[in-house]
């Protein structure tokens, strides 16, 4: 026959389910998602665009985002493309003139 298990002590059970909160609040799961237009208005995006723009003139910026979570991270988008258009998807890219007629490609 085997012997009645052993009740846990509070401490223990206190200790455990300490454990087990900081789990659950630490995981990446837990972390809110947040897509550009939840945090700003479009306009906002727009208007730093718009002042980047005068700031290079007739010049070209290409502003690169993450191009991927590496192994099993939660996903985050480089801070300054997010700033500039408050995409959060991988690897997006923007390009970023005053040009009025479309660039050619050679």
């Amino acid at each position: 026959m085997r012997p009645a298990p052993r009740p846990i002590s509070l401490r223990n059970f206190l200790v455990v389910l300490l454990l087990v909160a900081a789990v659950v609040v630490a995981s990446p799961g837990a972390q809110p998602v947040f897509r550009g237009s939840e945090i700003f208005p479009p306009e906002e995006y727009a208007a730093r665009r718009a002042k980047l723009m005068a700031q290079i003139g007739d010049g070209v910026a290409i502003v690169l985002g993450t191009p991927g979570p590496p192994g099993e991270m939660p996903f985050r988008q480089n801070s300054q493309f997010f700033y500039l258009t408050g995409v959060a998807e991988p690897r997006a890219r923007a390009i970023v003139t005053r040009a009025r007629r479309p660039l050619s490609r050679s």
